[in-house]
């Protein structure tokens, strides 16, 4: 009789080697996302953009993550490279298979992290990169972790979604269900919120024409309170956002208008007349910082846009004063 081979031993040494693998493949992960990171903190783009492609076929959803994050601030502040970064085949693969990996997670066999989601999307709305099958995902992933984000993850991806509306209006209406979601839970857990995470909230929420009162009403003490370290910009946003909302504060405003008379001279002409439109608006007439205001933009050599936010202010805080 000829002795048969013993196939337990074989599967044995089979499932010792899957192990082996997945185990290799697990220890690949850092290593990749740390040459990613070592080599974009040269500043090279064309390098980055050479290692994200020699390591794409073996990365993980947070490589991929880490490697659009930091394309993305390379390109930052540069129309032209973004331009070129959006239509590099690099980017196109991140993007493909980003979808890839998510939709597995949708489908149960793994829940994203929720950094992972909110690089992708700040990647995509930085680099001007729509791929609403992509984005519609990201939505729903993000809706059902939404109570497991980090304040300035969550307000990040809102960022995202809201800027993404200037290159797409459907990848920014996508994300309503978000929206409402957040206006409910970020009152609740807001005492977490830094001035930075608030701010660039009530800009997102106010830039996506979601003008959810619960959301800018709850915010508003909490970020009262923060204001005494709020920069020009801060102040700006802040102003332009509630006064797009049309959700007056009278507390807030007036908090808006002392910081904003005492960085007068630091404000840029669009940061000024935003601020000086906003508090006009929502009928907040700060006598003091509007005619102080009035003075500065005499100074300036305001862009049209620019200055007929300052005339439209200061018209209302004429009107106003003459009412009163």
């Amino acid at each position: 009789l000829v002795a048969l081979p013993d196939m337990s031993q074989s599967t044995g040494r089979n499932r010792g080697r899957a192990r082996g693998n997945k185990a290799a493949k697990r220890a690949a992960f850092p290593f990749i996302n740390s040459q990613i990171i070592a080599v974009a903190d040269r500043g090279n783009l064309d390098t980055l953009v050479s290692t994200v492609e020699h390591f794409l076929p073996e990365m993980n959803l947070v490589n991929m993550s880490t490697a659009m994050h930091r394309l993305a601030k390379l390109t930052a502040n540069n129309l032209r490279l973004q331009n070129s970064l959006a239509r590099n085949p690099v980017m196109q693969g991140l993007v493909e298979s980003a979808r890839l990996a998510l939709s597995k997670s949708e489908s149960g066999v793994a829940p994203p992290q929720c950094q992972a989601l909110s690089n992708i999307t700040w990647s995509m709305a930085t680099v001007q990169v729509v791929d609403m099958e992509l984005l519609n995902i990201i939505v729903r992933l993000s809706c059902t972790h939404l109570g497991s984000f980090k304040p300035f993850e969550l307000s990040a991806l809102l960022w995202a979604f809201a800027k993404l509306d200037s290159v797409d209006p459907a990848a920014c209406s996508c994300a309503e269900q978000l929206f409402i979601m957040a206006a409910e839970h970020i009152p609740t857990d807001v005492d977490k919120f830094s001035l930075r995470c608030l701010v660039m909230t009530v800009w997102a929420f106010a830039t996506a024409r979601q003008y959810h009162e619960r959301l800018f009403r709850g915010v508003a003490t909490p970020l009262l309170h923060m204001l005494y370290s709020a920069q020009c910009q801060d102040l700006a946003n802040a102003a332009w956002a509630y006064g797009t909302a049309g959700v007056r504060d009278d507390k807030l405003c007036a908090a808006i208008s002392v910081q904003a008379l005492r960085q007068l001279r630091d404000f840029k002409a669009q940061e000024l007349s935003s601020t000086m439109w906003a508090l006009a608006v929502l009928g907040c007439y700060r006598g003091e910082f509007l005619h102080a205001s009035a003075g500065a933009v005499q100074a300036m050599d305001l862009p049209a846009p620019q200055l007929a936010h300052a005339v439209c202010a200061l018209a209302t805080d004429i009107h106003g004063a003459g009412a009163a």
